[in-house]
């Protein structure tokens, strides 16, 4: 139940915008061990980034837990100070987020390549088809 209205719509709409982003982050683990991975490899790769994703949403429910903590209204006398409360703590986790996410995927964006030199696969080797649907 959201507390800012006292109904689930908002919730339950979040969550549709959320998963929405799911078959693109499924392909992202494909298409990366089809690239990067041999054929003996691949499962292997697949099973772990897909264990990441709940991992990952753990860390960011646990994160956001920790950072809210405090953030009690029954510790503040009127809603403004603890809308101001809440604002605050807010803009921190994301400044914090922020960074994390920064030194993680700079060295990725500097560093990895679109494909290995010496393809691991025969998928590698073949470009992705055009495809036409209209």
């Amino acid at each position: 139940m959201s507390s800012a209205n006292d109904t689930f719509l908002p919730l339950l709409i979040g969550q549709m915008v959320i998963s929405c982003g799911f078959i693109f982050l499924s392909l992202a683990i494909t298409l990366l061990a089809n690239k990067w991975h041999t054929d003996k490899e691949r499962e292997v790769v697949i099973a772990i980034l897909g264990v990441m994703m709940p991992a990952g949403n753990l860390v960011a429910f646990v994160w956001t837990g920790i950072a809210f903590r405090n953030t009690n209204p029954k510790d503040y006398p009127n809603e403004t100070e603890l809308n101001s409360a809440v604002f605050v703590v807010l803009y921190k986790m994301l400044f914090e987020q922020a960074i994390v996410y920064t030194v993680i995927s700079v060295p990725f964006i500097i560093f990895i390549k679109s494909r290995p030199e010496n393809p691991p696969s025969l998928v590698a080797t073949k470009d992705p088809e055009d495809k036409h649907f209209c």
